[in-house]
């Protein structure tokens, strides 16, 4: 009975110390747990107030150009709070539209904005195509030399081409500002990548099916490349609306300026800093619009770009 019972506290002493050691390394790892969860949670908190207060600071700009554009405050001050109106007013809007030339501005960005768009996307799908399922004799030497175009500055051309316009009476027409824009070497880059991750699968079985080769590109290959050609459609027309130093230096006439340029000259003329804001605001809502509507396409485009190449 003795030797029983000795058994039997060396065993409950046994388990106990075996219960004793579990129960220590779940709390432990309860504790890693927590402590995990903790720093997580700490983590992006942190990443969050970062990137609210950079996206403020982003923002800060835009929010004086709206403020000031509905204000009626003319004067700058160098207190920020003062931009918030203290009585909301259109009246810059109306005074802006009622500015000579205002009405073209807005019809020569347009022109110089959707033509080269939609030159550059044609030339861009065209080209792409070629250089990423055809094969023909020097493609990758011409490819090379098209792309090494990149690495010339823009602003190093300026002089030879104000040159060369200047001879052929092209200063101060929409020929020097839209015949140089039919193409764009990175989009045309862009969309070669996105056309080379089209499987050859696809186009060799549309062309079993009694496609011809125009079909093939027409109804295949291009609603494939929708979300490229948003994406290329996208960049271009910010970037065209955008212009500034091309317009100055090409243009003369107050009549064929951009919105931009006419902004510029109406800066130089006013001290009225809320009617320049208001233009400006006029200036930055179709370029968020445009991107509002291909927004989808826009993301989907460069993502799977991005994934593809």
């Amino acid at each position: 009975m003795k030797s029983f019972n000795i058994n039997n506290r060396v065993k409950n002493t046994a388990n106990s110390k075996v219960n004793s050691e579990v129960t220590n390394r779940t709390k432990s790892k309860l504790k890693n747990k927590v402590r995990s969860k903790t720093r997580m949670i700490a983590g992006k908190a942190l990443f969050n107030a970062f990137a609210l207060t950079l996206g403020i600071l982003f923002l800060f700009p835009f929010i004086i150009m709206l403020f000031g554009s509905i204000s009626e405050s003319v004067a700058l001050s160098e207190n920020m709070f003062y931009w918030i109106p203290k009585k909301i007013s259109f009246e810059n809007f109306r005074l802006v539209f009622e500015r000579k030339n205002f009405i073209y501005w807005i019809i020569n960005s347009i022109i110089l904005s959707v033509v080269p768009m939609i030159c550059t996307v044609l030339t861009s799908v065209l080209l792409g195509y070629i250089f990423a399922k055809r094969k023909f004799p020097g493609k990758d030497i011409i490819f090379w030399l098209f792309l090494s175009m990149i690495m010339v500055p823009q602003q190093a051309l300026v002089v030879p081409r104000y040159l060369m316009f200047s001879r052929i009476n092209w200063i101060d027409t929409y020929k020097a500002m839209l015949i140089p824009y039919i193409w764009d070497i990175m989009s045309f880059f862009y969309m070669k990548q996105y056309m080379q991750a089209i499987p050859d699968a696809i186009e060799e079985a549309a062309i079993i099916d009694g496609c011809g080769q125009f079909q093939t590109v027409l109804r295949i290959i291009l609603p494939i490349c929708k979300p490229g050609m948003a994406s290329i459609a996208t960049l271009r027309f910010v970037s065209h609306w955008n212009a500034f130093f091309y317009p100055l230096v090409f243009l003369t006439q107050e009549k064929k300026f951009p919105l931009t340029v006419g902004l510029a000259s109406i800066m130089s003329e006013s001290p009225a800093f809320n009617f320049v804001m208001a233009g400006a605001v006029m200036n930055f809502l179709p370029t968020f619009l445009v991107f509002i509507l291909l927004q989808k396409y826009f993301i989907n485009g460069v993502t799977s770009s991005a994934v593809k190449g």
